[in-house]
């Protein structure tokens, strides 16, 4: 789970496990890998010392969180964001070792002699090949950054979204209930 809602609920009584939660970590950690009937969950309650795990998608999840002081809601991230992350960090590494190895390339072309470098095989080639492998993985590296932002981006646009749509029907449902109650004052005089 990557984000808490403390003194929010989520849909109270449809509870896919239960377990005491005296491991947070735990409790994460198979709502995240999904060891209840073999799926992820998209939450998990923390209540009263007992963990209650939520077999929904994390976006209905966090669209439904209810006040309640007695608990804190853990949603979980989505797997997408996760494995772009997850690779990400590949990609960097991937990058630094590739940089690493071609500064020991350069260094050990300068420590060879003359006669050495015209008869083996050409550093120069080799410096080309890390070079534009090195450029290859950073237009990567960089594209997955970019989509990673941009489905962040998209994220909080919908949820702006459905805020500002959640907003108007309560604005629409309370016009409708003071002509009720207008009409209902008139009929009874």
């Amino acid at each position: 789970a990557s984000w808490y809602a403390p003194a929010k609920h989520v849909f109270p009584g449809q509870d896919a496990h239960t377990m005491l939660a005296t491991n947070i970590e735990e409790c994460k950690r198979i709502c995240r890998e999904g060891l209840v009937h073999g799926e992820s969950c998209g939450a998990f309650v923390v209540r009263d010392g007992r963990a209650y795990f939520r077999q929904r998608a994390v976006g209905d999840c966090r669209q439904n969180l209810v006040d309640d002081p007695r608990s804190v809601t853990y949603l979980n991230s989505t797997r997408e964001a996760a494995t772009l992350c997850s690779n990400i960090r590949k990609a960097v590494v991937k990058r630094q070792e590739l940089r690493t190895e071609l500064r020991e390339a350069q260094r050990q072309q300068k420590e060879q002699s003359p006669s050495e470098a015209q008869t083996g095989p050409s550093p120069a080639s080799d410096s080309i090949v890390w070079r534009e492998s090195i450029t290859l993985l950073e237009g990567e590296l960089r594209r997955k950054s970019a989509l990673g932002l941009e489905l962040h981006r998209r994220v909080h646009q919908l949820e702006a979204e459905l805020q500002s749509q959640l907003q108007a029907n309560d604005q629409r449902i309370g016009e409708v209930l003071e002509t009720l109650q207008a009409t209902a004052k008139h009929m009874q005089v």
